[in-house]
């Protein structure tokens, strides 16, 4: 019966230790805005078909498209564009930059940082909206 328990204990340790080497290699690709080296997320899960670095290009794609026409017109976007709303397909909240869908919160990156996706959404957008800031900060002073 003794060993019985060990095995059952040994079993669990082991099956833990497996989990979390797991999770420790899943690949981490950090997001920042182009320009201040600010990471404001991480990648953990890709979209399908893509890999996690190629999402983390059509991230920057995205912030690209919604910074460039403030940009070209002398007055950078800051943080106040930034905000969190329903994603176009209205299943999951997203985070904006004005009218721009930057990235939708999956229910995946809600589980590994332990939070709801509402709760995800609302972190990234607080710290895009802090390295928006400072970008901005650092194309006004460019111009």
């Amino acid at each position: 019966m003794r060993a019985i328990r060990w095995s059952v204990v040994w079993l669990s340790c082991l099956t833990l230790l497996i989990a979390v080497s797991a999770l420790a290699s899943a690949e981490a690709v950090d997001v920042d805005v182009p320009g201040t080296n600010m990471v404001w997320m991480r990648i953990r899960v890709a979209l399908p078909g893509l890999t996690a670095y190629e999402y983390r290009d059509l991230i920057h794609e995205r912030i690209a498209d919604a910074l460039a026409p403030g940009f070209a017109a002398g007055e950078p976007l800051t943080g106040a564009a930034v905000r969190v709303a329903a994603s176009e397909g209205g299943a999951a909240p997203a985070v904006y930059i004005g009218d721009v869908m930057i990235v939708e919160v999956d229910a995946a990156h809600a589980r590994i940082h332990g939070s709801t996706q509402e709760g995800l959404a609302r972190r990234w957008a607080a710290q895009l909206a802090e390295a928006l800031d400072v970008w901005a900060e650092i194309n006004r002073r460019l111009r």
